[in-house]
This record gives C-alpha cells, sequence and structure tokens, in this order.
C-alpha cells in the first residue's frame, strides 16, 4: 500500500512525503481522515504476517488494519482487529470523544478480537476505538446472506448513520423486509451502538453528502420515483 501527501497550500501539488506502508502479503486501503493533530489515519485490510514495516501479523484472513501517522509521514501506532475469516474496513470517522468508529463487513465468526458472532455470510461489523485505538464496543449486525456496510458517519446528538447493501431477509439483527436481491440498508444507531430503527428504502441510491456543517453526512436519495422506507 503506497501512500503519498500532497500539500494543498501550491497549485503544483508538490509531494510533501510519500510511505509505502505493508508486509509481506496483500494490503487495502479503503479510507483515509486528517486527524486533530494535523496527522492522518489510513484504514484499510491487511492479510500480512508480521513483516515489513507491520508490526503485528493478521488473525487469520484479512483483518482490519489502522495507521496512524504524524504531519511529516512519521508512523505513531497501528493497530489490526480481526476473526478467523476476512475483516473489511471499508470506513472510518472521528467521535465526540476524541476516538474513532470503524464500520465495515466480516464473516467471521466469534473469536480472537471479534466478540459477536456472524448471522449470515457478511455482516456490517462496527468498533467503537478511543483515541489511542483500543477498543470500547462492538457489533455485529446482519441477516442470512450478505451483508455489505458502506459509510459510517456520527450524528450530532453522539450516536451513528450506518449505510451500506443487503440481501438478506428478515432475519439475525435486519427486521426490515428484503424487497430485491440487494437493497441498500440503512441503521440509526444510539451513542453505545444499540440500534434505534433500520429501513430498506424501496427504489434508492446511496450516496454521501458532505458540507462545512456535516461532513460526510449519509443520505439515501431518490433514483426513479417516490422512494419509500419499510421497516
Amino acid at each position: 500500500m503506497a501512500v503519498i501527501f500532497l500539500s494543498s497550500f501550491v497549485s503544483a501539488q508538490k509531494i510533501s512525503w510519500q510511505q509505502t506502508l505493508g508486509g509481506a502479503r496483500e494490503e487495502h486501503l479503503f479510507d483515509a481522515i486528517s486527524t486533530y493533530d494535523y496527522g492522518v489515519l489510513f484504514a484499510g485490510s491487511s492479510v500480512s504476517e508480521a513483516s515489513g514495516n507491520k508490526k503485528d501479523g493478521s488473525v487469520a484472513d484479512l483483518d482490519y488494519w489502522l495507521w496512524k501517522m504524524s504531519e511529516d509521514g512519521k508512523l505513531e501506532w497501528q493497530k489490526n482487529y480481526g476473526g478467523e475469516g476476512n475483516d473489511y474496513l471499508y470506513s472510518i470517522a472521528y467521535t465526540k470523544d476524541g476516538g474513532y468508529i470503524l464500520g465495515g463487513s466480516s464473516d467471521s465468526p466469534k473469536g480472537d478480537d471479534k466478540a459477536t458472532d456472524r448471522f449470515g455470510k457478511r455482516d456490517y461489523w462496527i468498533l467503537k476505538l478511543n483515541p489511542l485505538g483500543e477498543i470500547e464496543w462492538q457489533h455485529t449486525y446482519g441477516g442470512n446472506a450478505d451483508d455489505q456496510l458502506t459509510s459510517i458517519a456520527q450524528t450530532t446528538d453522539g450516536g451513528f448513520w450506518v449505510a451500506g447493501t443487503s440481501s438478506s431477509d428478515t432475519s439475525g439483527t435486519k427486521k426490515s423486509v428484503a424487497i430485491g436481491n440487494e437493497d441498500i440498508w440503512v441503521l440509526r444507531l444510539d451513542a453505545r451502538g444499540k440500534v434505534l430503527w433500520e429501513r430498506t428504502p424501496a427504489g434508492a441510491r446511496l450516496c454521501l453528502v458532505s458540507n462545512k456543517k456535516y461532513p460526510r453526512r449519509v443520505a439515501v436519495s431518490r433514483a426513479v420515483n417516490q422512494s419509500n422506507f419499510h421497516e
């Protein structure tokens, strides 16, 4: 995984620094956020053992992998979290307490870093971390088939929006009915990850709307005609 940091203050976009991150096998970068100390946190998945500049080996197959770097590109800490299967870390966001919320999909059963069992093929797997990357709580959400998280974001009241796709019927933690072969599945969580409500919007597509007041806001927009929410 190669990372290039570009300065935003010059029109030519000069390279301030660059790094290659990873071990002897395979790494995937899916998301990155700037941090309050002007550093950057990279989020993705890794299957490498401890090698290269990867400190810890993977638990089994692909694990969630975080890499925190300072403003000048120096490593501050790295963490990986995983179970016996494949764990894909797709989305990361800052939380109001200075920690992080991680969102992705996992087919791992309960064991190792994964404290909750799976429901189907793949489920949403969400981890809440403190500022040092230590797990505070985690939850698995899903039904009897394939559920893939796309994005997660914190709400103004400290809860979370979670959005992705689902091919599951009503089963597991999925209460909304399936409309087609693969539907948009949106969850609204409280600050501890409890499901306040979840919906499958008919005839809708998933998109991210960003602005200065609400960065990384998750929105479900109408695709064709009127979009209805089904519980």
